[in-house]
């Protein structure tokens, strides 16, 4: 059975990418307590020595939270050509 496909927060990367950089541990030993795949560790430090923190965040981000983005709205009646509950026979 395949594993289920993880998001990780750009904190978490960081936090990786920072203690693969600091060479305390090898990519390998950081991947396994972490359960990620090598690769990717090797490729969350290589971002780190291009750019810092700020290249794992992809998302907009104020206060902490995640922006809302707005809701388009619909007006169905509109669509439909009038009342919905036409009663009128």
């Amino acid at each position: 059975m395949s594993k289920k496909s993880r998001n990780h927060s750009a904190q978490f990367k960081f936090r990786v990418a920072l203690e693969a950089n600091g060479e305390l541990k090898t990519v390998s030993e950081l991947a396994s307590e972490y359960e990620l795949h090598p690769t990717l560790v090797r490729r969350w430090k290589k971002q780190l020595k291009e750019g810092g923190a700020s290249i794992f965040n992809n998302r907009s981000v104020k206060n902490g939270r995640k922006k809302k983005r707005p809701v388009k709205k619909v007006n169905y009646m509109n669509k439909l050509g009038g009342s919905r509950w036409n009663l009128s026979g």
